[in-house]
């Protein structure tokens, strides 16, 4: 005979104390007086079995599943309450596993569920089980409500507050200081800022392993009104904090390197740049990786470090030759503009005799657009683009990263990279003065 043991509790309280191992033995006692072994353990600390939904009790729904493939024989429970308190979940549960052909056997009832009596017996314990549950949940909502008027605290003990015999808060003069302190930080600066100074004068936080600003946002709020009880100081310290206005939350301004805006992923997807962070041997580091629109695979192409695409980049311009020295595009820059003029002319003539429609006009206006950005520069802007390009490779050693990336701006697009190289996409003509088409 395969035979499994489910245990259950509720509270944390129970499952430190005895009542997992009471029920673990009397299983192994009853089980050893049938000549059976207990071979298969399912146990849930800590969970209700108030609950219509088996899933929130991981043990019990891998206990289904197992009587489902036939992995035992029979359950045995200390008490139909360990098994449900809800007479939905046991009753389905029940024919749920005489359908897989596995017996359930109840140590405190010790009754037969496996005649007709032994069903009907089960059907009123669980309606029993459920009863009980909801009348002790009734009747602890009773008695803390009742707490409640009498002036005592149910829950968690606020920061700052201890309970005394009777159950009502009062200050604790171990961390009466650090109170005042909170509250008096709360009501003359934002949450997050009052989070980082707590943090930075080493106040232990009440839960976690440091403040945070929803920390101080709930103690200026409901959780913090039982400072009205505690006299005059704490009473004003708590009104003049709730009562403060909001604060914008300042957004420090993004850091503009030198390729911000200027990287995009051979797969089309954008390159981000990640914190910087500080390695053990002193030097600074920051990453690199392509971030691909929502629901495409992720990119094969390896992250980089900024500092690598920022010297490749450099690299590049400074090897940029002087474009007074190269040939021209063989093409009259004065014509090319003066057919563009005449081109411009014809399209808003026909759109005003609305020869043609705001859609068909929109379009050829952009084409225009792009064949003027395509004409090569002429050589009043092949001098100012030489000039500039010589004196910027001369100050780029000490050009901030915003100045850089000011002055890329005017020559590429953006660079594509592959992994291996960077690549630039011209920004209009620019690119015929070095032989790019």
């Amino acid at each position: 005979m395969r035979v499994a043991g489910y245990t259950r509790v509720s509270s944390v309280e129970q499952v430190e104390g005895f009542s997992l191992a009471a029920q673990r033995h009397a299983i192994t006692a009853y089980a050893a007086a049938q000549g059976w072994v207990v071979a298969d353990w399912y146990e849930d600390a800590g969970r209700s079995a108030a609950t219509d939904d088996v899933h929130k009790r991981p043990a019990f729904a891998r206990m289904l599943a197992d009587a489902e493939a036939r992995r035992f024989d029979v359950v045995i429970v200390h008490g139909l309450d360990r098994f449900a308190r809800s007479a939905v979940v046991a009753l389905r549960t029940f024919a749920a596993l005489r359908e897989y052909r596995v017996d359930l056997v109840s140590i405190k009832e010790r009754w037969d569920f496996t005649t007709p009596v032994g069903k009907l017996q089960f059907g009123i314990m669980a309606q029993l089980a459920e009863f009980y549950s909801a009348n002790l949940s009734t009747e602890v909502k009773k008695g803390i409500g009742q707490k409640q008027r009498e002036g005592g605290h149910h829950g968690r003990i606020p920061f700052g507050a201890t309970r005394d015999r009777a159950g009502r808060l009062a200050i604790d003069p171990a961390r009466a200081d650090h109170l005042r302190t909170v509250y008096r930080l709360a009501a003359e600066h934002s949450d997050h800022v009052v989070a980082g100074q707590l943090n930075r004068a080493g106040i232990p936080a009440p839960v976690a392993a440091h403040w945070g600003a929803r920390t101080i946002q709930f103690m200026r709020g409901v959780h913090g009104s039982w400072l009205l009880g505690q006299g005059d100081e704490w009473a004003t310290l708590y009104r003049a904090a709730r009562d403060r206005p909001s604060l914008p939350r300042v957004k420090p301004a993004g850091r503009v390197l030198m390729l911000t805006g200027l990287l995009r992923c051979v797969c089309g997807g954008f390159i981000a740049f990640g914190s910087e962070r500080i390695r053990k041997d002193g030097t600074r580091i920051r990453r690199s990786w392509c971030r691909v629109a929502p629901g495409l695979p992720r990119c094969p192409i390896r992250s980089a470090t900024a500092a690598d695409l920022e010297a490749r980049a450099t690299a590049w311009l400074l090897a940029l030759p002087d474009p007074h020295t190269l040939a021209l595009r063989p093409v009259e820059p004065d014509a090319a503009l003066a057919a563009l003029a005449e081109d411009r002319r014809i399209l808003a003539r026909l759109y005003a005799d609305r020869m043609i429609e705001d859609a068909e006009y929109e379009a050829r206006r952009d084409a225009l657009a792009r064949r003027e950005r395509a004409l090569p520069p002429g050589p009043v802007e092949t001098r100012r683009i030489g000039l500039g390009l010589l004196a910027m490779q001369a100050a780029w050693p000490d050009l901030p990263d915003p100045g850089r990336n000011a002055y890329l701006r005017t020559l590429v697009e953006r660079f594509i990279w592959d992994g291996a190289d960077l690549s630039p996409v011209w920004r209009g003509g620019v690119g015929v003065l070095f032989g790019s088409p």
